[in-house]
């Protein structure tokens, strides 16, 4: 394991982080302060393990313990596939409570490289910073960045990575004229975050690439992923996926938030991908029960917001949205991911108007 770590141009010993009373100088000299302190604590010191907590996207948020070589595994390979070097500055952005925040900490301590820090904020990408060579933000962040900043302001960053949603049309199109490449990720907390890359800018791919050292199959659909070096026995995830190779697939949603319209199975990811270059306000698509079809497909929309009669046109006509559903606020992760269950346990007794 390294000893050093270089913050803004300047190397930090291990042993540093070990000592208490450094706290209030580093503290004063980072904008992560304490976060960040407390994290490299936690790395350096000679406990095997770290605390870890999931998002809680798909169910309550949990902490566990994670043993540190697993960690350096995952960031070994996301340094091996962007060639990331020492001569390089790494941006952070994200939160450290996370593990794709801690995992950006990591991957500069093995690469040598240059962390540089900014301050935790839903539009971090600010003009001010000089070249970056490897980033990672989540979808709300960028959106952000780029409506507050102007795309031709952002700064230039070879390597993007997007993690925590998806990278939806209307994200996609805000990209035109941005200066690197941008790159989608597929993974979850109990994998160390990604297990499968996807570029979808400039030249926009299909299907996310596996790994290196992960391997990747499907059982009844659904993905199925192994890799010995950090799992102790293959996990049966509930992505819904199809290869396109061995090495490469296409998301198809989650099994557990199928729709089942009368015996038409809808994946409501991919009905809100196909929508969300049309659609002007922030909205989700949820299925409601129906005593005809089991299930009906609804929009839930943040306020008020007057749907045109063609805007489904281009749809085919089992999947248009038989109704609306108006409401406060969708729940989502901090990344923008929509909390499903959340959402549906919301709109269960509010009637939905027809369209």
């Amino acid at each position: 394991m390294s000893t050093t770590i270089k913050i803004n141009f300047k190397v930090y010993k291990s042993s540093y982080f070990l000592e208490e009373e450094n706290l209030h100088e580093f503290s004063s000299q980072n904008i992560y302060g304490k976060q960040l302190f407390y994290f490299l604590n936690e790395w350096f010191n000679p406990s095997n393990t770290i605390e870890i907590q999931t998002s809680g996207s798909t169910g309550k948020p949990k902490k566990y313990k994670a043993e540190k070589w697993k960690i350096e595994s995952s960031a070994n390979r996301t340094i091996n596939f962007f060639r990331l070097n020492e001569n390089q500055n790494f941006l952070l952005s994200l939160p450290i409570d996370f593990i794709a925040g801690k995992l950006m900490v990591v991957r500069a301590i093995l690469a040598n490289a240059n962390l540089i820090t900014q301050s935790i904020s839903s539009a971090p990408l600010t003009p001010y910073f000089r070249a970056i060579d490897f980033g990672a933000v989540t979808p709300v962040q960028l959106e952000r960045s780029i409506k507050k900043y102007g795309i031709k302001d952002l700064p230039q960053i070879k390597k993007l990575l997007v993690g925590g949603a998806q990278v939806n049309t209307q994200i996609k199109q805000l990209l035109q004229g941005f200066k690197g490449e941008v790159y989608e990720s597929f993974g979850m907390t109990e994998t160390f975050t990604h297990v499968a890359l996807r570029k979808v800018y400039p030249i926009e791919e299909d299907c996310f690439e596996v790994l290196s050292g992960i391997n990747a199959s499907e059982n009844n659909g659904k993905l199925v992923l192994d890799a010995p070096d950090f799992l102790s026995s293959p996990v049966v995830t509930n992505d819904l996926v199809k290869f396109n190779s061995p090495n490469s697939f296409k998301w198809l949603g989650r099994a557990d938030f199928t729709i089942n319209s009368g015996g038409l199975k809808v994946q409501p990811e991919n009905l809100e991908e196909q929508l969300s270059s049309i659609m002007e306000v922030p909205f989700a698509v949820v299925g409601k029960p129906d005593k005809e079809l089991g299930e009906r497909i609804v929009l839930a929309i943040e306020g008020r917001y007057e749907i045109k009669s063609n805007v489904f046109k281009n749809l085919p006509s089992n999947l248009k949205p038989r109704g609306i559903i108006y409401v406060n606020e969708i729940p989502r992760t901090s990344a923008g991911k929509v909390l499903r269950k959340d959402l549906k346990e919301l709109i269960k007794e509010v009637l939905d108007n027809p369209i």
